[in-house]
């Protein structure tokens, strides 16, 4: 079902609902209220917000909240997988971090999980698409989970080859995993 909504999304053959997504012009349930409308099979499934979620994401990771909010945790684990390993280059580090803080369930990941994911996000995204200058990025965001866990992971990057700067990332950190110690 996934790739049906995605050529859809996209546009093809029809009005692009990634354009007016990405554009502020339609909110994801709007969308997705469309869609269920124009596809009522599909909207009977129990896929189906998980399908948009996906369908959307590449568009505005920040606008599927909503629909994320809605999805069981496996569901919107998914997601979270799917946007992080698919990089969708063109987001920026500070859009993507705001869509880990709109999302309700990064409240309830455990510390474990948050740094795994961190650490996909970093090496898969991240670093490669802004060396350095992620860490100037990092340094000007607001201490909480979110930070600590991306400058543990941007800390762990570093620690063979500058552990100077390492040690100085994570000095940075609110908090400070027991494991890790100062």
């Amino acid at each position: 079902m996934y790739m049906d909504l995605d050529f859809i999304v996209g546009g093809t053959g029809a009005p692009s609902f990634g354009y007016a997504f990405r554009h502020g012009r339609l909110g994801a349930l709007e969308i997705r209220d469309q869609l269920s409308a124009q596809f009522p099979d599909y909207a009977r499934r129990p896929d189906f917000d998980y399908a948009v979620c996906k369908a959307l994401a590449p568009y505005n990771p920040v606008g599927i909240a909503p629909l994320v909010e809605a999805l069981s945790p496996h569901y919107a684990d998914d997601v979270m997988n799917h946007i992080c390993s698919n990089g969708f280059g063109e987001i920026p580090p500070d859009v993507y971090a705001r869509f880990m803080d709109s999302v309700m369930f990064a409240d309830g990941m455990s510390t474990a999980d948050l740094q795994r994911h961190w650490d996909q996000v970093m090496a898969h995204v991240f670093i490669p698409e802004y060396g350095t200058g992620l860490t100037g990025w990092l340094e000007m965001h607001p201490a909480g989970r979110q930070r600590d866990a991306a400058l543990g992971a941007l800390a762990r990057r570093y620690q063979a080859g500058n552990p100077e700067e390492s040690a100085r990332l994570r000095g940075l950190r609110t908090e400070r995993p027991e494991a890790e110690g100062p």
